[in-house]
């Protein structure tokens, strides 16, 4: 199967030219991180340089003097440095503060922070359950390992449909990686297809591409493959059938080499690896007899943690292979990347000659490790014609990365169905602080929803009603209703300023139920003020919701604040009752609020199988902090929930 369009590559059909991956950031964060600036000359050359001790543990406090920087033996000037520390989880936390996804979608996201790409290579993993397995386990202990406000992405070499844009919901990662499957790759050489070879090496180089948007954040790219059954040395040679190939690897290099990207090859094949499949599963009747079944098992297995290990050390990044242990191996990508320093220079060297250049990083401290990347390719010279892909490549995994943030904007999108409907209704908040609208509140908003391979189904545009109809200090709330039949989508939306030439794009992951079908279902949760807030067009939602949805998620103990969301029994059988248990919950995991109810079967409505239910959010008995507002439902067996974060200062 060639590989399936993700929704990413829709980036560039964003209204105002906005090319956007969606941030899920959460209501309230900390903004005081500062993102490091670095000079724009294009010849600027970026290096990750991680510092640690005899322990494994990040060396801080280093400066611009304690490292010296070294091309092709030639010493250079550090023209740019800064020292960066990823934040980290607070350990006292509730384990929610990790895992619960905001409702709330923004575009404002802070610099210090990584970008992680789960690149899970469904075209070379061999068809081996024990390799799968652990293919999995790997990408989910990167998940677990994922900072508070790390952007992490999953993307497959072959076969992209459950691919998961960058996002910081843990669960949609998850869910991305627990659809790996093995591809067609055939280590005894017996149905390898070479088009599977470029799948791989195009989609890092791809992934590499994109993340170029980025220049100052630390970046890593965590390649879950046995690798490719081929030695640089061997493809590097023009007689080579594969020199093809190689010709992508340098470009996906030089690509990782621009972007200042690290990969990190991670071999689920194991201890035993390659070597131990093909020694295992080759036909071996189609050799002499007298052949050598050990040294051709070995040596395929030589080449394909040859090539991961080449990967990996000509972008600063590590392989770890031979290994059946694989958490402690994520854990130290992860240490490595979470404290780090960046350092850039321009090449006393100017030629653009193509060619591969040597980089050397030394720091005067003694007793510690220094990880960088040790080299990298100059410019091509002027007037290179750069050949095409010999083989359709897979399609581009990710395009795009963060949102325009000029204007800043929040989002949110919920559901609220129709039992019997084919298409469910979905309401569409966005938010719009005064200050940014400018005086004449001439602002535009264009709503755009894709399902996940890539169709745009809607597009909804919403313009600014005058300062004058709605509450003065408010923030505004542009509202649209559409109607999803089941399945999953991403909102992008834009918002342009036409006076004062602002844009905003922001987007946000989308899952419509059937609520026809299942049995119990919940809406989304929507949050309400008290004056009620203006929504523009005013009546745009009045026949679905009977509140209008604010996007803001910190409020003071005096605001009057509810939450509204609807239940649904679909299905045929007669109308049960519904336990709901309502819970708030702060950031320490202590209780704050807690209420169980029972939902009689009268109370719904016979038609529509649907009843409302609101609460009053206590804001006075809560203390400052982040809190986690969770409606569970519970019909039988059937247990759905509904999370909402929220800040009281």
């Amino acid at each position: 199967m060639r590989s399936t369009a993700v929704p990413s590559v829709l980036g560039a059909a964003l209204v105002a030219g906005c090319c956007v991956v969606g941030l899920a950031a959460s209501a309230g964060r900390s903004q005081s991180l500062q993102q490091p600036l670095f000079s724009a000359d294009a010849n600027l050359v970026r290096v990750d340089v991680s510092v640690l001790d005899k322990q494994g543990v990040s060396v801080r406090g280093l400066t611009a003097k304690d490292f010296t920087l070294a091309e092709d033996g030639h010493t250079q000037s550090i023209q740019t440095f800064a020292a960066v520390d990823v934040p980290a989880a607070d350990p006292h936390a509730a384990a929610w503060t990790r895992t619960a996804a905001p409702d709330v979608q923004d575009n404002q996201e802070p610099g210090a922070h990584r970008i992680v790409v789960l690149v899970m290579d469904d075209a070379m993993v061999p068809f081996d359950q024990q390799m799968v397995v652990s293919a999995k386990a790997i990408a989910k202990s990167a998940i677990d390992q994922l900072g508070p406000q790390d952007l992490a992405a999953v993307v497959f070499t072959r076969d992209n449909r459950h691919a998961q844009e960058f996002t910081h919901d843990r669960a949609r990662l998850q869910s991305a990686v627990e659809s790996f499957s093995s591809g067609g790759y055939d280590p005894t050489g017996v149905t390898t297809n070479p088009t599977l070879f470029f799948d791989s090496v195009n989609t890092l180089r791809r992934v590499a591409e994109t993340l170029e948007a980025l220049p100052d954040r630390r970046k890593a790219v965590l390649w879950v493959s046995v690798g490719i059954p081929f030695s640089i040395e061997e493809l590097s040679d023009p007689a080579s059938p594969m020199h093809a190939l190689y010709e992508q690897w340098k470009k996906a290099i030089d690509a990782a080499r621009r972007a200042n990207v690290n990969v990190y090859s991670v071999d689920p094949s194991g201890l035993e690896g390659i070597s131990f499949y093909v020694m295992n599963h080759m036909d071996w009747s189609r050799f002499p007899s007298n052949y050598s079944r050990d040294d051709f098992a070995n040596e395929r297995g030589r080449r394909h943690r040859e090539f991961l290990l080449a990967m990996a050390e000509n972008t600063g990044g590590h392989a770890f292979i031979n290994s059946n242990e694989f958490t402690s191996k994520v854990t130290q990508i992860f240490t490595e990347t979470g404290s780090f320093y960046l350092l850039g220079y321009v090449p006393t060297n100017a030629k653009a000659d193509g060619r591969l250049r040597k980089i050397q990083v030394k720091v005067t401290r003694p007793g510690v490790t220094v990880h960088a990347r040790m080299n990298y390719y100059a410019p091509d010279p002027p007037g290179t014609k750069v050949a095409p892909d010999p083989i359709s490549p897979a399609t581009a995994a990710i395009a795009g990365l963060v949102p325009r943030s000029d204007l800043p904007i929040t989002l949110t999108a919920a559901l609220f169905g129709v039992v019997g409907a084919r298409e469910q209704p979905v309401a569409i908040s966005l938010g719009i602080a005064p200050s940014s609208a400018g005086a004449t509140d001439d602002v535009t908003a264009a709503i755009n929803v894709f399902t996940f391979d890539g169709v745009l189904t809607q597009t909804v545009r919403v313009s600014a009603q005058p300062r004058s109809a709605r509450q003065s200090g408010a923030d505004q709330q542009l509202v649209a209703e559409v109607a999803l039949a089941p399945g999953r989508y991403q909102v992008r939306a834009a918002v342009t300023n036409s006076t004062s030439g602002k844009t905003g794009s922001v987007y946000a992951d989308l899952d419509v139920p059937d609520v026809t079908k299942d049995p119990l279902t919940l809406s989304g949760v929507v949050l309400s003020t008290t004056p009620e807030a203006a929504a523009t067009p005013a009546d745009a939602l009045a026949a679905l919701l009977p509140v209008v949805p604010v996007t803001a998620r910190t409020f003071t103990p005096v605001d009057h604040v509810g939450a509204f969301l609807r239940l649904y029994q679909g299905g045929t059988q007669p109308l049960a009752p519904i336990t709901v248990t309502t819970r708030i919950v702060s950031d320490q995991d202590v209780a704050a609020f807690t209420a169980t109810e029972t939902i009689a079967p009268e109370q719904f409505t016979a038609t529509t199988r649907a009843v409302d239910h609101q609460l009053v959010l206590p804001l006075a008995k809560l203390a400052p902090g982040e809190y986690l507002l969770t409606f569970e439902a519970t019909l039988g067996k059937t247990i759905v929930r509904r999370d909402v974060r929220f800040r009281v200062r």
